[in-house]
């Protein structure tokens, strides 16, 4: 429902909604480190670095009417295209524990601050208004962000080793593909754009091999 200026607003007749989102994330670093302190068991490193981060997603609703109304006006659909990207600097903390020759424990934090840059085009189909429209919006403001890493290190050889490791990445005022619909402008004919960033927060769970030459 759209509030009016009645307060009626628009009411959508009966459909029947499929929603679809795919997204991908992606990201590259340059980073220096030096090391602070090495005692027994223990070494610190610290480092300062230049973080990219691309988030693009996109996202559909397909509408199929099930009963009389003005809006959908036909079976149609809304898609939006979000980009986001990201530059700045990063502060960097690191952690090793040598348990053994052979097995190392490790962790990471990484502060992130910079620039974001959001950009948003959404289409519809015979929603407000027969035929194809689109809408399109940009913002970009500062942010900042956090990437955490816990993980162990097995070398199997002076040259190779084994790694396991989780990641947590978050990113302030990210725009989400789903969030970017705006329907409160029926008179307008068009599914409009809107900046509605949110947290994004990503787990993974990395394996892998090492080879130091």
């Amino acid at each position: 429902a759209r509030p009016g200026d009645d307060g009626l607003g628009d009411i959508s007749r009966p459909v029947n909604s499929a929603f679809q989102s795919d997204a991908e994330l992606f990201s590259a670093e340059f980073n220096w480190w030096t090391e602070l302190k090495c005692s027994g068991h223990w070494r610190w490193d610290a480092g300062l670095g230049v973080r990219y981060v691309s988030f693009d997603e996109d996202a559909r609703v397909d509408f199929v009417t099930t009963g009389p109304g003005v809006f959908p006006v036909d079976n149609g659909f809304v898609r939006s295209e979000v980009k986001n990207r990201f530059i700045g600097m990063q502060a960097m903390f690191a952690a090793h524990a040598d348990i053994s020759e052979n097995f190392e424990f490790f962790g990471s934090l990484k502060a992130m601050f910079g620039s974001i840059d959001r950009e948003i085009d959404v289409t519809d189909l015979d929603i407000f208004a027969g035929s194809f429209h689109s809408a399109s919006i940009d913002d970009d403001e500062f942010v900042f962000g956090l990437d955490v890493e816990l993980g162990f290190k097995w070398r199997l050889s002076r040259c190779i080793g084994v790694g396991l490791s989780y990641n947590l990445f978050f990113l302030d005022n990210v725009q989400r593909g789903e969030d970017a619909f705006d329907f409160s402008q029926s008179n307008s004919g068009a599914v409009q754009a809107r900046q509605a960033p949110d947290q994004l927060v990503v787990h993974s769970i990395f394996f892998g091999l090492n080879f130091n030459f």
